[in-house]
């Protein structure tokens, strides 16, 4: 159950890195979701396949650069990009990256664009750059007089020598393929925050990784970054020495990290070898890990990788680490920094490093994390300390177990030891997705009680099954709980500690043939009382149904994944309701809108009127609590201020909140209202305007028209939830990108009136 304080905390602590783009301690772990030539394998339809899987690691993905690129499509990368404005590319289309972006953001995956504004492809004349349509954000056509002095097709006026890694003016020398710009000039920086600002909040992007930064003054990265507010920034500064990439973090004012090149040349060096002194620098008189991670005051600030697109074949710099992959990823992913996991990499050692990846979790290792070195000789030894515990990563040949330490995962030359028992396998051999073993990778079952389980039914509930003990007749660990359950009701048995669920194998007999066993879930056939015994042991999960006892006091409601503070317990839970309390004493209480088409949100809306200076928090009527809730980063968000205790309102007027329920992960779109008038029930048209609108047809499949007496000057297509999924610049609507569901249409008419349309898409 969700305390106020709880949430207020949480509040306090993510309010912090909201708008960060250098988080001050965060344990994002990031995947860079291509290689070079890599459009048989990662294009956006097939990384949205793999998307589910991807985001039960990883919270930020790298994309390749989305642009219209000089050369066309085939195999181009993308790096020589021509219209900025054009999502069209060798790896897809605008609906297939969107669709992409939103199956990241339904796992709480945040999408990172690949941003190359150094340099770029003109038209025929090479240097005559289209102009870009960046809808809300404007249309933008950089002149020729900002190229640099030195390159093709510049006029001469211009020269962008103030950074010292641009000397030159032309960072390519005389290379013919794409144009540097100056950014210096104002009409590059104006089109480029246009750009971002169009990603970010049109498109769905989270953040951006900014290509080769050594073409222009880090302050303009810090200038974009001001002005567009990522989650998450990074640049590629392509030099392998300390003071070069402090130097360029420090010239960015710290508002953005940088690939770690360093820490990649150690790796390199060492590779995989027995110098492991290669391994580790040192901080003052403390030896940590090798790298721009080395320094305290330095870590956060550094994106760890082995080998990325540039680096490994086939492109033509011989610089790709030939040692052991997973050693090699043992070591960055027990280390300070982010760490971003190379897609080659992953795809040859998914499970070793969904393994590693989920012991960093469990002990907390983060960006900021003290990390020393305590052994070189012989072997590679770390000690990281987490904010849930300490992990020990050893690399090489040794004997024994660290004094005080569990094995919590391993493979040849490498092992991770945590000071708390863990288990950290996304599944067992079955191919579970989650769940604890209670024993190490020895097959010891250990005897703990730090683990907690759950009947998770229909997706929401968690019913928390009570520690039995050693089961008499074996070494199982078992944990019990009754449940009601319904004919046509779903269950998973869920990790409360990992935050996992999965299917466990169900022992024949007792009332295992009321139930039918799913991929995701298991189905109840007979509504009934059912005593779940919950069996775990190394590598043989077992379930054994019973007929139910108590289902009136047993199995305590743990809440659901929206975070809801409510529910029953060995029932089914009741319903819950939010309001928006306004000034600490009205409520309006906002309507359940289902299950959100992006995610597994459960999703709530209600339209308020506000006056600047009222304030409001999130209130849960059920249980007489009320919080501030993380209010998501476009929309009106930028007209709201909020503190630990309450959101104060700045601009008066007609707002939708959509309060969106997760577990943990609890946030708030804020959007234009519609119709304050009747709260929670908004109608297709602005009241008192004399506009009149429809949209035909409706439902749609294909296309569709707004009809209108008023001339269309922007539409935003969002879904219940609010996230933008599309816009358009007339009254012609393309859905062919949609999925199937209800959206709402918000039409910005050319006289300044607005409406909202319910549209169906078949």
């Amino acid at each position: 159950m969700k305390k106020i304080a709880f949430l207020m905390g949480l509040w306090a602590a993510s309010i912090c890195t909201l708008f960060a783009q250098v988080p001050l301690a965060t344990e994002d772990v990031m995947l860079q979701a291509f290689y070079w030539n890599s459009h048989g394998e990662t294009k956006w339809s097939q990384l949205n396949s793999q998307a589910s899987e991807i985001g039960e690691t990883f919270d930020l993905v790298w994309l390749p650069p989305a642009s219209a690129a000089e050369g066309g499509g085939g195999m181009n990368m993308g790096y020589h990009p021509w219209k900025w404005s054009s999502l069209s590319s060798s790896w897809g289309g605008l609906s297939e990256l969107m669709a992409l972006i939103k199956s990241l953001h339904a796992k709480d995956c945040k999408v990172i664009a690949d941003i190359v504004i150094n340099h770029r492809a003109g038209n025929s004349a090479g240097g005559d750059f289209p102009e870009d349509d960046f809808n809300k954000f404007g249309k933008h056509k950089i002149p020729n007089y900002c190229i640099t002095k030195d390159d093709e097709n510049s006029n001469g006026s211009c020269s962008d020598y103030d950074y010292k890694w641009n000397v030159q003016g032309d960072m390519w020398g005389g290379y013919s393929a794409a144009r540097d710009l100056a950014h210096s000039k104002n009409e590059v920086r104006t089109a480029v925050k246009a750009y971002l600002n169009w990603l970010k909040e049109l498109i769905g992007f989270d953040g951006f990784r900014y290509d080769l930064v050594k073409g222009y003054d880090p302050k303009y990265t810090k200038e974009y970054n001001t002005a567009t507010k990522p989650y998450f920034s990074v640049g590629e500064f392509y030099q392998s020495n300390y003071d070069d990439l402090a130097g360029w973090v420090n010239g960015t004012g710290k508002t953005s990290l940088v690939f770690d090149f360093c820490f990649k040349q150690a790796i390199y060096n060492w590779g995989g070898g027995g110098n492991y002194n290669e391994l580790a620098w040192m901080d003052g008189q403390t030896k940590r890990p090798a790298g721009l991670i080395h320094n305290a005051g330095m870590r956060q600030y550094a994106v760890t990788f082995i080998d990325n697109h540039d680096t490994a074949t086939p492109h033509e710099w011989p610089w790709e680490y030939k040692g052991n992959i997973e050693q090699a990823n043992a070591i960055m992913l027990s280390a300070a920094g982010v760490p971003c996991v190379f897609w080659k990499h992953w795809k040859s050692n998914k499970a070793a490093i969904k393994k590693m990846v989920a012991t960093r979790k469990a002990m907390g290792v983060n960006s900021n994390s003290n990390v020393v070195v305590t052994n070189t000789s012989g072997y590679y030894e770390s000690k990281a300390v987490g904010t849930k515990g300490t992990l020990i990563c050893r690399v090489g040949s040794w004997s024994g177990t660290p004094d005080g330490y569990s094995v919590a995962c391993n493979g040849t030359g490498w092992a991770y030891y945590t000071s708390t028992k863990i288990d950290p396998n996304p599944g067992d051999d079955s191919g579970n997705t989650g769940g604890n073993t209670g024993g190490d990778d020895s097959g010891n079952t250990g005897g703990t009680t730090s683990y907690s389980y759950a009947i998770r039914v229909n997706g929401k509930t968690n019913y928390e099954a009570t520690y039995m003990g050693k089961a008499a007749h074996s070494d199982h660990e078992e944990y019990k709980v009754s449940v009601k359950l319904n004919a046509g009701d779903t269950f998973e048995t869920y990790d409360l500690v990992n935050k996992a669920g999965w299917v466990m194998k169900i022992e024949d007999g007792g009332e295992s043939a009321n139930f039918t066993a799913g991929a995701k879930s298991v189905t109840c056939n007979k509504t009934g009382c059912y005593d779940f015994y919950i069996k775990m042991m190394y590598q043989n999960d077992i379930m054994y149904i019973g007929a139910g006892t108590n289902c009136s006091g047993g199995g305590s409601d743990s809440g659901d994944d929206s975070g809801n503070t409510g529910g029953n317990t060995g029932g089914l839970p009741s319903e819950y309701r939010y309001s928006i309390r306004v000034n600490g004493t009205t409520d309006y209480e906002a309507t359940f809108m289902g299950k959100s088409a992006h995610s597994d949100h459960d999703e709530f809306m209600v339209s308020v009127q506000l006056n600047q200076g009222d304030t409001f928090v999130t209130y849960d009527l059920n249980n007489d609590a009320g919080w501030v809730m993380a209010i998501e980063s476009y929309g009106a968000f930028e007209n709201f201020t909020a503190g630990t205790d309450k959101v104060t309102c700045n601009t008066a007027g007609c707002y939708n909140f959509y309060i969106k329920m997760m577990f943990e992960n609890d946030s708030m779109y804020i959007g234009e209202g519609t119709n304050c008038a009747n709260n929670g029930k908004p109608t297709d048209i602005e009241e008192g305007t004399s506009t009149e609108v429809s949209i035909y047809p409706n439902p749609a499949d294909g296309n569709a028209t707004i009809l209108s007496n008023q001339e269309v000057n922007y539409v935003t297509i969002r879904t219940l939830s609010g996230m933008p999924v599309a816009t358009a610049t007339s009254n012609e609507l393309d859905l062919n990108g949609l999925a199937p569901s209800m959206y709402l249409v918000e039409i910005l008419f050319e006289n300044g009136e607005k409406a909202v349309q319910k549209l169906i898409k078949k």
